[in-house]
């Protein structure tokens, strides 16, 4: 079960950093996101 819960860990990083790597050569913050990523206020919407 921890090499499960290591490996998650690992992608949910690799998100993470892809995510931030993605809004950094778009030019976008997540202060300019927060407007849309947060139209359906019963969860985050990153994707």
């Amino acid at each position: 079960m921890a090499d499960l819960a290591s490996t998650a860990s690992y992608l949910k990083s690799l998100s993470d950093s892809l995510k931030a790597e993605t809004d950094k050569l778009n030019g976008d913050t997540t202060e300019n996101k927060t407007a849309y990523y947060k139209v359906d206020t019963g969860r985050t919407l990153y994707w």
